[in-house]
């Protein structure tokens, strides 16, 4: 019987993964499959461009930076690890739209009080056509850097247009525009020798 027991346990090691995965319950194997294929499509949904690429975050980062300057906010030492504190996209948003991100949290720790920051800020940039596209907010704090590239782009798109396009131009209401004086019609018929340089108007010669 010892003997049969060895022999069992043998067997046992030499079974392969794929084996072991038969055995698990059909739900779980199930959400193996499912994460497996998300992981695929994640991978494959990123152009080969947007890979990661020194020389692009370190031009990024300068991008970033030289944005953010423009509203006096600390730069950044690498603009794909600030964005994941959930504080800095938001610096960055204000900067770009010279508007505030709308509800966020100042000083944001947790994963609870960063998610909601995050996405705040893409419903943000979706709604001022700074971000075409879904991008899933926990994929910026986890550091996903193809998709971040991406995000950091479309935001660099949308600077440019706004530059572009220049400041708004004010236009006055009918009602507020000043006032152009007529021309007196009766001055400008009277001869030169009914005008003096002081007194004006002399009166009519009988």
């Amino acid at each position: 019987s010892d003997n049969n027991k060895i022999n069992n346990n043998n067997n046992m090691g030499d079974m392969q993964i794929d084996d072991i995965e038969l055995c698990l319950p059909d739900e779980e194997t199930n959400n193996r499959q499912k994460s497996d294929e998300e992981v695929s499509q994640t991978s494959s949904s990123v152009p080969e461009e947007h890979q990661e690429d020194p020389a692009v975050k370190k031009e990024l980062t300068q991008w970033a930076n030289s944005v953010l300057k423009l509203r006096d906010y600390v730069p950044v030492f690498s603009i794909h690890d600030a964005l994941k504190d959930g504080r800095t996209l938001g610096q960055l948003i204000h900067a770009i739209a010279d508007e505030k991100v709308p509800d966020l949290n100042k000083d944001p720790k947790l994963r609870v009080e960063i998610l909601p920051n995050i996405d705040k800020c893409l419903n943000f940039c979706k709604a001022n056509n700074l971000v075409i596209g879904t991008i899933a907010p926990r994929d910026i704090v986890r550091g996903n850097e193809p998709v971040i590239t991406i995000l950091l782009e479309q935001l660099r798109a949308g600077h440019k247009r706004k530059l572009e396009s220049g400041p708004p131009q004010i236009v006055e209401p009918e009602d507020e525009r000043p006032a152009v004086p007529k021309p007196d019609e009766n001055r400008n018929n009277m001869s030169e020798a009914e005008l003096t340089d002081d007194e004006g108007m002399l009166p009519f010669r009988r």
